[in-house]
């Protein structure tokens, strides 16, 4: 019994390795989400439960935000971050990541909004006018997503986010 036990567990799979959803090298707009990660549901559970034991313990509930987003729930995640940015409204990054929630749910405008929030509190941010770019393009502004693009690039010339804008720039236009 335990070999044909061991054999259907074998057949179905069971045994395999994981195959990652991660995709690398591939332009953002051509990235989508293949499904929530189920394999961080632990921690999320673990973290929603600190959070009910102490509801302000705003450290826990960014890093909850942050694992959602992560793990492709990008609905709560949204609800996480309002809840951290009632408190922590001057926190460029956050509005940046909430608003790469709103992308992934194809909600441009909503995104636009959001990190244009956190380019206001940091007029600095390389990724924040880098991912303005991506979704600008997401919505067919292709001179909006350039700007955005050559604003990354002159923020600081020498970084990846500067060569991937460089990228993207060549990549559409009508050269």
């Amino acid at each position: 019994m335990i070999i044909v036990g061991s054999v259907i567990l074998f057949s179905a799979g069971v045994f395999d390795e994981p195959v990652s959803n991660v995709v690398i090298n591939q332009a953002p707009q051509e990235h989508f989400h293949n499904g929530a990660d189920m394999s961080e549901l632990a921690q999320i559970n673990s973290l929603r439960e600190q959070i009910e034991a102490n509801p302000n313990d705003y450290h826990k509930m960014l890093e909850l935000a942050h694992l959602l987003n992560d793990s492709g729930f990008y609905e709560e995640a949204i609800k996480w971050y309002d809840k951290y940015l009632g408190s922590h409204n001057n926190d460029a990054d956050v509005y940046v990541d909430r608003g790469v929630c709103y992308y992934q749910l194809n909600q441009l405008d909503k995104a636009i909004d959001s990190m244009e929030k956190g380019i206001k509190i940091n007029p600095q941010h390389q990724t924040a006018h880098f991912n303005l770019g991506v979704v600008n393009l997401a919505k067919n502004n292709i001179d909006a997503a350039i700007s955005w693009w050559q604003k990354a690039i002159e923020l600081n010339p020498n970084t990846d986010i500067a060569n991937k804008s460089r990228e993207l720039i060549q990549k559409n236009t009508n050269n």
